[in-house]
């Protein structure tokens, strides 16, 4: 019998999630945007049901700017330096 790391590890762990109530969603026929890592369908299901009675058109405006804004924190990174040489708390 051939061990893999699909066999040893990622089903295994698949399994265990969807059992604690996580939802497998496959990438096979899936639509997301590959900048963000954001699937526009499930992002509107999900503002939808958290904000009853929400425009389709102001949850289309929440995306962009979750957009925008990631992509501002990707292309401006903090400093490590000024981190590291920052005091300690208290």
């Amino acid at each position: 019998m051939i061990f893999s790391e699909d066999s040893r590890v990622k089903i295994p762990c698949i399994l265990h999630l969807v059992r604690l109530g996580y939802s497998y969603l496959s990438l096979k026929n899936a639509v997301w945007d590959e900048e963000t890592n954001i699937f526009p369908k499930l992002f509107h299901a999900a503002i939808a049901r958290i904000n009853p009675g929400i425009e389709s058109a102001n949850i289309d405006r929440l995306l962009a700017d979750v957009k925008s804004r990631w992509k501002t924190k990707i292309l401006v990174k903090p400093s490590t330096k000024s981190s590291q040489n920052a005091p300690a708390p208290g």
